[in-house]
């Protein structure tokens, strides 16, 4: 059994409808005094043992409602609902939507549908190890029983939750018409019960409403900010296909020969233009030789018509005239050879450009999808296009799953349609209440009318009363001032709960000694059941001791009974523990959570636990 939520209305200090929400494992419900904290404790269990509430005022003028929504181990949604100052109390089967179904509406009904589907244990162990307040653990309510022992009195038989009205008796013949009458305020009953729940079920469907339109919004904004975030960061990849891993080992592979090969022509690139420097101009004007060698020839013809030319002179003109022609034949050959070779390095430098730009043209076309979105992404390399890719991958699954997280909230519907219906929800239930109020005194009479048929007869065990069992707590089988310790010890058992006495003194002791670290004295349980710390056992113990003592034996108790599947819940009971015996116990309350769901009311928040559910109750 799993409680998931605890609905509150009209009952100080829930002036209006009010939600605790809570959770598997450990729960806190934190809240200073005045908060509820000891109302809402006494509300579950008069909604879920159907003891009397104590402590628990109403509100003038507002109906004194409360629910608990639980969930039993087949996963099934259940709710009881009361309504106390009308005296009406039902339990619903809720479906998917949250729509309840009422299936009992009778205290004595509930009590036997709780033992056959939750566990067969009566109210009286249940209460007694399962709800555990102050009252059950402080000092004083365990007085020195002389040598040491300590004990707590057992639960009295509580007043009855509604009181008795002086009422006439009828006469015989006017028995019929008020039984009549009765039957008729009954079936009206019947209806308040219905619109009692159908409030309720509208209470909660505008909760939910609620919850999904602000989901909504909150789902839209960050759909918004991811749309953004694609546009400025991810704009490159959007509408283009995803670059596989080999595609771009390929093109790793690639680039790297690609690169080898540019090096090598570019190498023999800067050879050919090294060599084409060195050859440098082939134009004949130019060339010295052939400058020299016609210079030669032309001043071996100007030579004689300057100067007359005798002897050995004469010869000048022909060898001056042979020479000049011969070494500017020699210049035009030299010439020659290097025009030649600077077209050869010319054509070659051609080539290899030319290969140059045929790599990177086949590498372009082979890589073209790959290299045009790199240089649309802005990616430098492909470890900057895969990191890219992979966050724009997480970014359209953020976005897919906020998307599907929307649609679900919405389910078709708008958050315009939403908070229309929210407005309706709100009319409705409030159309109802007011309809309730056609209904009020119906109770009062009802009961007047119960008690005077009541007194007619003679006997009273005869009739069964309309509320007779509503709300009323479970008579204890023991006498009043026992000890209730000594009960459960020497007995090895209460109401079904089957225990070891030499196993409970066992774990007691283990819990004790964690509240100061192994120093603590034993626990001893006497034949009897009673309980004595240490082997000379103070007359009395402080407060704080006595807690650890009755928390320890508690708490023991509770580890014999894995199978009882009933929530632990506790009012305040650390409040007289020193700082390290209060965190001993609140790690001891952590191993159990993780077994049983507990819910701690308490005034510390407790910052320093991690892991538990917290929530936070308003001051009144």
């Amino acid at each position: 059994m799993i409680l998931l939520a605890i609905d509150l209305y009209g009952i100080r200090p829930w002036l209006q409808p009010t939600r605790i929400t809570l959770k598997p494992g450990l729960n806190l419900v934190v809240g200073a005094n005045g908060a509820g904290k000891t109302a809402a404790f006494h509300l579950l269990s008069s909604l879920l043992l159907n003891t009397p509430l104590g402590g628990v005022s109403f509100s003038e003028n507002q109906p004194a409602q409360a629910a608990v929504i639980f969930q039993t181990k087949d996963g099934a949604l259940y709710r009881i609902t009361a309504d106390f100052l009308k005296k009406m109390i039902h339990l619903s089967k809720l479906d998917a939507s949250g729509k309840g179904t009422i299936i009992e509406e009778e205290p004595e009904k509930i009590r036997e549908w709780r033992r056959r589907t939750i566990t067969p244990l009566e109210e009286e162990a249940l209460g007694a190890c399962f709800m555990i307040d102050r009252p059950k653990l402080a000092a004083a309510l365990f007085p020195s029983n002389g040598g040491g022992t300590i004990s707590l009195p057992a639960p009295g038989a509580a007043a009855p939750a509604f009181p008795r009205a002086e009422v006439s008796t009828p006469s015989k013949s006017g028995r019929s018409e008020k039984e009549s009458e009765l039957q008729d305020l009954r079936k009206k009953l019947e209806e308040l019960g219905q619109y009692e729940g159908e409030i309720l079920s509208l209470h909660d469907k505008a909760s939910e409403t609620k919850h999904r339109i602000e989901e909504s919004r909150s789902a839209e904004m960050e759909m918004k900010r991811l749309e953004e975030a694609e546009q400025k960061k991810f704009s490159g990849l959007v509408g283009a296909d995803e670059v596989s891993l080999d595609l771009m080992k390929q093109y790793e592979d690639q680039i790297k020969i690609r690169e080898e090969e540019e090096i090598q022509l570019r190498d023999e690139l800067e050879e050919a233009e090294r060599r084409l420097a060195r050859i440098g101009g082939v134009d004949p004007v130019q060339d010295r030789l052939i400058q020299i060698g016609v210079g030669l020839t032309v001043f071996s013809f100007l030579l004689p018509i300057l100067i007359t030319l005798r002897n050995l002179f004469s010869y000048l003109f022909l060898v001056g005239t042979l020479a000049g022609i011969g070494l500017s034949a020699y210049g035009y050959f030299i010439l020659n050879q290097r025009a030649s070779q600077k077209k050869s390095l010319e054509k070659t430098r051609s080539g290899l450009n030319d290969k140059l730009f045929q790599l990177g043209k086949k590498f372009d076309k082979e890589f073209k999808g790959l290299t045009e979105l790199m240089k649309k992404t802005g990616s430098k390399d492909i470890p900057d296009l895969k990191a890219l890719q992979r966050a724009y991958r997480e970014h359209l699954q953020n976005k897919k799953e906020w998307t599907e997280k929307k649609q679900a909230l919405l389910n078709g519907a708008t958050v315009e349609t939403l908070e229309l219906q929210l407005q309706e929800l709100a009319q409705n239930s409030k159309a109802l209440e007011e309809k309730l109020r056609d209904y009020e005194g119906l109770n009062a009479e009802a009961y007047r009318l119960q008690e005077e048929l009541r007194m007619s007869n003679e006997t009273e065990s005869e009739e069964i009363s309309l509320f007779e069992t509503s709300f009323s707590p479970a008579v204890s089988n023991h006498p009043a001032g026992a000890s209730f310790f000594a009960k459960v010890l020497s007995n090895g058992g209460l109401n079904g709960l089957s225990l070891r006495r030499d196993q409970v003194q066992k774990v007691a002791n283990i819990f004790y000694s964690m509240f100061s670290g192994g120093k603590k004295d034993e626990l001893r349980f006497d034949p009897s059941g009673e309980v004595k710390v240490g082997g000379d056992a103070p007359d009395h113990l402080s407060s704080g001791v006595a807690d650890q003592v009755s928390l320890s034996i508690l708490l023991a108790i509770l580890d014999q009974a894995p199978d009882v599947p009933f929530p632990l819940i506790l009012d305040d009971p650390l409040l007289h523990l020193d700082p390290k015996g209060r965190q001993a116990a609140l790690e001891i309350l952590q191993g159990v959570s993780k077994k049983r769901q507990v819910v701690l009311f308490t005034c510390n928040s407790y910052s320093s636990l991690n892991g538990a559910h917290q929530v936070q109750l308003g001051a009144s």
